[in-house]
């Protein structure tokens, strides 16, 4: 994928991301109230995601780059990346659990599945 259209997909998904942590903040606010630590830990969880696609980007195109002069994919490449984004998943849910009382744990996890809603309900509403 090109930079610019990256980019682009990285904007539409941040705007939607952040609809989605409206969305999020407003449900909580019946089960914790207005609370700052969840705010932040939709901040936090919403930062992990666009971290991750950026990683998970990367990852795809120089493997795709390596696939392409050498004749085959670099496995071993590949799984490094992944371990990467595992890594700032963990690391950011890690302090989420190790410090509740800054930012919910729970926040923190969800922005992480907003790709795929995003995607899917994209789907739906799609007329391609």
């Amino acid at each position: 994928m090109e930079k610019a259209a990256f980019i682009a997909e990285l904007k539409m998904l941040g705007i939607r991301a952040m609809l989605l942590n409206l969305a999020a903040y407003l449900i909580s606010t019946f089960f914790f109230g207005f609370t700052l630590r969840f705010a932040l830990g939709l901040m936090l969880g919403t930062a992990v995601m666009v971290v991750n696609l950026v990683i998970l980007q990367k990852g795809i195109s120089r493997v795709a780059y390596d696939a392409k002069r050498d004749g085959k994919a670099n496995i071993a490449l590949h799984t490094r990346y992944y371990l990467y984004r595992l890594g700032v998943f963990a690391a950011a849910f890690s302090f989420a659990l190790l410090l509740p009382e800054f930012c919910s744990p729970i926040a923190a996890a969800i922005p992480v599945f907003y790709p795929k809603l995003i995607y899917t309900m994209q789907g739906f509403f799609s007329r391609t």
